[in-house]
């Protein structure tokens, strides 16, 4: 499993984790946990996106994992062509 190592806002933690889960209602929950120096957890924040934000889900986990988007690379929008078609 792959590790990321971001320095939090708070206490020098880390983020440790990030968990992605489907909610009945179509949207998502996102989970951060992080961990103080000495790897032990810390704290959890918990995100709602509801049906329809993937787009802001997306931009939400970049920032927080520090990623930086292609600019010419549209797949952070809200809904893609192929999701309109429908």
């Amino acid at each position: 499993m792959a590790r990321v190592v971001l320095t939090g806002k708070k206490r020098g933690e880390k983020l440790r984790r990030v968990a992605i889960e489907k909610a009945d209602d179509g949207g998502h929950l996102v989970e951060h946990q992080f961990e103080d120096k000495d790897g032990f957890p810390t704290r959890s924040e918990h995100h709602v996106f509801g049906d329809g934000e993937d787009g802001k889900m997306i931009t939400h986990l970049i920032e927080h994992l520090g990623l930086k988007p292609d600019e010419e690379d549209n797949a952070y929008d809200n809904e893609s062509e192929a999701d309109e078609e429908e």
